[in-house]
C-alpha cells in the first residue's frame, strides 16, 4: 500500500492507495468518491484540419499522457500482484500463476487477494 500511494498520479491526491484498497473500504480514507482509471484516449490523436505544426504537436503530446494515465492502472496493479506474490510461500505462488495468472493475465490487485482471502 505503502508504494501505491508514494507513486505520482494526476488521478488524486492519494495517487495510487485506491488500487490497494477496495472501494467498500475508500471512505476510511477519503471523503472524494472512489477514483475511476481515465478512458482509453485511443491509439492516436485526432488531427484536425488547417492546424499549424504546434497544434499537432500539442495534440500528440496530450494523447501521449492521457494513454499513459490510462495504462499506469495496469502498470500499478501488475506491480502489486508482483509484490504481493513475492512475500508468499513457492507453493501458494505457483498455485495461483497456474490457476489464475493462466486465464486472467491482467487480474488486479483487488482480485488476486480476493481469491487468496477465499
Amino acid at each position: 500500500m505503502h508504494y501505491a500511494q508514494t507513486v505520482k498520479n494526476d488521478n488524486h491526491t492519494l495517487n495510487y492507495l485506491y488500487i490497494a484498497c477496495p472501494d467498500t473500504f475508500w471512505a476510511n480514507y477519503s471523503q472524494d468518491p472512489y477514483p475511476t482509471t481515465p478512458a482509453h484516449p485511443g491509439n492516436f490523436p485526432t488531427f484536425h484540419t488547417h492546424v499549424t505544426t504546434a497544434d499537432i504537436a500539442n495534440d500528440r503530446t496530450a494523447c501521449e499522457w492521457h494513454l499513459k494515465s490510462h495504462k499506469d492502472r495496469g502498470t500499478m496493479d501488475t506491480a502489486l500482484v508482483h509484490r504481493f506474490l513475492s512475500l508468499l510461500p513457492s507453493d501458494k505462488k505457483k498455485e495461483y500463476e497456474n490457476k489464475k495468472l493462466s486465464s486472467n493475465p491482467n487480474e488486479s490487485y483487488i482480485q488476486c487477494i480476493v481469491w487468496f482471502s477465499s
